[in-house]
C-alpha cells in the first residue's frame, strides 16, 4: 500500500502543467475506486478572500451533462459542502448534506445538486475541502464511487483508503496551484506572457518595445490581448492575475510567432 502511495505521489510530482496534474489525478482516483472526480477552485489575493476572478475554475470527468446541470443559477457555490468548505478543512460524505449537522449550510439553490447527483445515479461519495492547503487558492474535490453504488459502499471505501486519498487530493491541489495552465480560459500566448513579464519588472511600453525590437503599438496590442484573456481591467490587474495562475515567469523558450 505504501509503495502504491509513493508511486501515485511521484506521478503527480512529475507533471509539468496543471492540466497534466489533473489527468494523472483522474487516473489515480479511478484506480482507487472513484471513476468520477470533480474539482473546483477559486483564487484570491489575500486571506480576507478578495476574489481575483468572479468564476470558479472547474475540472471534472463526470458524465456529459452533469456540469451543464450544476453550473449557473448559483448552485455550486451554495451547496452545503461548498458553504462549509469556505471555512473548514476536512471531509464530508455526499449524504451529510441532509444531516442535522448540515442545517446551517443548506441553501435552497445549492440543495439542487443532490437532485442532479441522483438523476445521474452518482449520489454516493465524499467531498474533500482543501481550505488552508494553499495560502492563495481555495478548493474542493468531489469523489463519486460510480453509477450503481450506494453511500454504504463509499463509506467502506473511505474507511479503507480515505487517509491516502485525502493526502493525494491535497498534493494534487498544491501542484495545480504551483504549475501553469496550458489549456482553458486565461492562458497567454508565449508573446503575451513575455510582454506581461517585462511589465511586471516595471518596464514601460517603450522600454519593452526596445527590448523586443518591435513597435510600441505591438506591445500595446499584446498587453491588451493579455488583459482580455485574463479578464483584467488594467495591466496591474493582469500581472496579479497571471502571477496567481502561474502564467508568467515560466522558463520555457518563447515560440516564434507572428508579430
Amino acid at each position: 500500500m505504501a509503495n502504491k502511495m509513493y508511486r501515485d505521489i511521484e506521478l503527480l510530482l512529475a507533471a509539468r502543467s496543471a492540466d497534466d496534474v489533473w489527468d494523472q489525478f483522474v487516473t489515480v482516483m479511478a484506480q482507487r475506486g472513484y471513476p468520477h472526480v470533480f474539482y473546483s477552485l477559486r483564487r484570491f489575493a489575500d486571506m480576507s478572500r478578495l476574489w481575483l476572478a468572479s468564476d470558479l475554475e472547474l475540472r471534472g470527468n463526470f458524465p456529459d451533462g452533469f456540469t451543464a446541470d450544476i453550473v449557473g443559477e448559483g448552485i455550486l457555490p451554495n451547496t452545503p459542502w461548498g458553504l462549509w468548505s469556505q471555512h473548514h478543512r476536512g471531509v464530508r460524505s455526499f449524504d451529510w448534506a441532509e444531516s442535522d449537522e448540515a442545517n446551517a449550510y443548506r441553501h435552497p439553490t445549492g440543495m439542487k445538486l443532490l437532485k442532479v447527483l441522483r438523476e445521474h445515479d452518482l449520489a454516493a461519495g465524499h467531498v474533500v475541502s482543501l481550505f488552508g492547503v494553499s495560502a492563495r487558492v481555495s478548493g474542493t474535490v468531489a469523489l463519486a464511487t460510480g453509477v450503481g453504488t450506494g453511500q454504504a459502499h463509499a463509506d467502506q471505501l473511505w474507511e479503507e483508503s480515505g487517509r491516502s486519498v485525502r493526502a493525494l487530493c491535497e498534493v494534487m491541489h498544491l501542484r495545480v496551484c504551483a504549475l501553469p495552465q496550458t489549456i482553458g480560459p486565461g492562458v497567454l500566448t508565449p508573446r503575451q506572457r513575455q510582454v506581461v513579464e517585462w511589465a511586471a519588472y516595471g518596464k514601460t511600453v517603450a522600454e519593452i518595445a526596445e527590448i523586443l525590437g518591435v513597435e510600441a503599438t505591438t506591445i500595446e496590442k499584446h498587453l491588451r490581448l493579455a488583459r482580455e484573456a485574463l479578464g483584467a481591467g488594467t495591466t496591474a490587474q493582469a500581472i496579479l492575475q497571471a502571477h496567481q495562475r502561474n502564467l508568467i515567469f515560466v522558463h520555457d523558450q518563447v515560440e516564434n510567432e507572428e508579430r
